[in-house]
């Protein structure tokens, strides 16, 4: 597999995710506020597979490539993609500070949670556009086939390093997610 198509997948991962975040939302409108559990849950897909295992990828293996290659010249898009990710955890940060309140029906938590789960949803849900559509396709006219390929063996033996069913796991956290919501 491709490494670009890799990350692409991995962005259909995270958009179940953030359709289950956006079922939530819409429950929370509802007065059906979903249990502290699934945002738990979401929480630790988050953490552990959008902020490490996927953005290793992008942030220490492909955006290292293309800064040794363009010397420079397009430090600017990956800075703001990085900012991009701060700002998501940022917004996740908030949703886990919310939670004990929000799970005790704390109304300007509820509202707090709720605030933050809609902007990391659509910040995220744009974030996603932008790198499949603009970021992903820069990186496959730019990098030749051997540089492509150093990509792939790097992910490859992080994936090795996270364990074989890593991404397995990852699936099933969102399967269980989709039970609670």
């Amino acid at each position: 597999m491709k490494a670009i198509q890799i990350l692409v997948d991995e962005h259909s991962l995270i958009s179940q995710n953030l359709d289950l975040l956006t079922t939530a939302a819409e429950k929370i409108v509802r007065n059906q506020n979903p249990p502290k559990e699934f945002f738990e849950k979401a929480i630790t897909f988050t953490r552990k597979f959008t902020n490490k295992f996927h953005h290793y990828k992008e942030e220490i293996v492909m955006f290292g490539l293309l800064a040794q290659k363009h010397e420079g010249a397009i430090d600017a898009e990956m800075e703001r993609l990085r900012d991009q990710h701060s700002v998501l955890h940022d917004y996740m940060n908030e949703i886990s500070y919310s939670l004990d309140e929000y799970s005790k029906g704390s109304e300007s938590e509820v509202r707090n949670l709720h605030r933050n789960l809609e902007d990391y949803i659509k910040t995220l849900r744009g974030h996603i556009v932008a790198e499949n559509r603009i970021f992903y396709p820069l990186v496959e006219k730019t990098l030749t086939e051997d540089e492509k390929q150093r990509m792939l063996a790097e992910f490859e033996s992080y994936e090795a390093k996270e364990g074989q069913d890593a991404v397995k796991e990852y699936q099933t956290l969102v399967s269980e997610m989709a039970e609670l919501v």
